[in-house]
């Protein structure tokens, strides 16, 4: 795989691609340092696997020994460690081409999409290893399963989300791929929304031209245009699809569908997940378990211990009766399924705390925006969260909140004003869930903190 390769950097390794590829070369015997601008519990987690992590970027990180430098798409060309690796002759490899060479020793099986592709990976390789089949895995987020998200297994499969945001997922070659979606989402790499499109179908026609395996999404209009140029693909969706799931009901965080495959009653699924966008990520694992010859009671039983994926709808606690709930959601699409399953489980209000990620997407979807919070009670707009963007002009959370319909919305700067105002109007019963690819996370943790100081 990485021939006469001792030695590998990581510049940024407490990313969370780039910290599950280091995690597992660690486990390959690999000698790993790395940098980054802050000590996680990422960063943590790999030094107690023995990597070497430095704190901030520094020419004085790079020396002669290290034989490949890994670098991702957020590393900026005149950035101090790639700038040394580049006088020094050091190899540089991007995390894509990182993740394909891996997956090449493997069966592969990758998921790709705008939404869901996370909670899909993670709940698929919980299946496969509560099925005994050992995987490789690398999840865009940490469950508790792995202690982490990812790991090197001995079996066959390698199990990948297949990141489109650089292109880098067009990289991959697995035997099977789903996707779950396809939005205008990433519209700063690839510059218009047709560009996504096609890159979508390059990565279902490579599969195909390997005689693989594409498992399509059918409740998605844009993905299902793809399905109808496919050589061979299976279906999967809410009421339809070749394999589809049908009667939905939900009882607290529990929700449960009976699944048919052609037309054919299987068996009733289960999901200690709320929310209908998890049925269907469930649904695309059952497609490729079956597949792989798993038995639908098997997968099924391993789906039903799935709790979800960090940052996920992740409970961060309860304190006076108010459930506090973050969550990764950062596209309109993403925070109306959030906010529906939020809704069929909380008996009070709902208040939503969003804080927008990056100025490109704000500017390009802020309509978008504030037509998703429908479902939200109350819902506060943090400042933008610029991701190393620079500021685009005439661009602010204030265009999300001055578009909000009914909904009483007002924009917020930063945590305490947000918690002083929580504080005031919230009840027993109610919940609030933050969302946002930033560090809105503290927020909800903060806030939790003060209610039981409350309390």
């Amino acid at each position: 795989m990485l021939q006469n390769i001792k030695k590998i950097h990581f510049i940024g390794i407490g990313g969370i691609g780039m910290s599950g590829l280091a995690d597992i070369l660690l486990s390959q015997g690999y000698e790993v340092t790395g940098s980054d601008l802050s000590q996680t519990e990422v960063t943590r987690r790999l030094k107690d696997k023995g990597a070497e992590v430095y704190l901030g970027h520094a020419e004085e990180n790079i020396s002669f020994d290290i034989d490949l430098a890994v670098i991702s798409t957020a590393i900026p060309e005149e950035n101090v460690e790639l700038l040394k690796c580049n006088e020094l002759g050091i190899n540089l490899l991007h995390r894509g081409e990182l993740l394909a060479r891996l997956m090449e020793q493997k069966e592969g099986i990758a998921i790709a999409g705008a939404h869901g592709k996370t909670t899909t990976t993670a709940m698929l390789g919980l299946v496969l290893e509560e099925c005994k089949q050992d995987p490789a895995i690398v999840i865009g987020g940490d469950v508790k399963y792995l202690e982490g998200n990812a790991k090197w297994g001995e079996g066959k499969h390698f199990i990948a989300e297949a990141d489109e945001s650089d292109g880098s997922f067009l990289k991959l070659t697995p035997t099977m791929g789903v996707v779950t979606n396809i939005e205008d989402d990433h519209l700063d790499y690839y510059g218009s929304k047709s560009k996504i499109i096609s890159a979508f179908e390059n990565f279902v026609s490579d599969i195909e031209s390997r005689n693989g395996l594409v498992v399509l999404c059918a409740n998605d209009s844009q993905t299902m245009k793809i399905a109808d140029k496919a050589k061979k693909c299976i279906t999967y969706g809410i009421d339809v699809g070749d394999l589809y799931a049908t009667s939905l009901r939900y009882h607290g965080t529990e929700t449960s569908a009976d699944v048919f495959y052609h037309n054919r009653f299987l068996g009733k699924l289960t999901l200690n997940v709320p929310g209908k966008h998890n049925v269907s990520n469930a649904l695309a694992v059952i497609v490729i378990s079956l597949e792989m010859g798993l038995q639908f009671s098997d997968i099924c039983e391993a789906l039903k211990k799935f709790s979800g994926v960090k940052r996920r709808f992740e409970v961060i606690g309860k304190a006076e009766g108010v459930s506090i709930i973050d969550d990764y959601a950062h596209h309109p699409t993403e925070i109306i399924a959030t906010l529906e399953a939020l809704k069929n489980i909380t008996n009070g209000k709902v208040i939503c705390v969003f804080q927008p990620h990056r100025y490109s997407r704000t500017a390009q979807l802020y309509r978008e925006f504030a037509a998703s919070f429908a479902k939200a009670d109350l819902v506060l707009i943090d400042d933008i969260y610029a991701a190393g963007e620079k500021p685009i002009t005439n661009i602010s959370s204030k265009d999300i909140v001055e578009l909000i319909g009914e909904t009483e919305a007002y924009h917020c700067r930063g945590k305490e004003e947000i918690i002083n105002r929580i504080v005031k109007v919230v009840q027993p019963g109610d919940a609030v869930i933050t969302m946002g690819a930033g560090d809105i996370w503290k927020t909800a943790v903060a806030l939790a903190k003060r209610l039981r100081k409350v309390s």
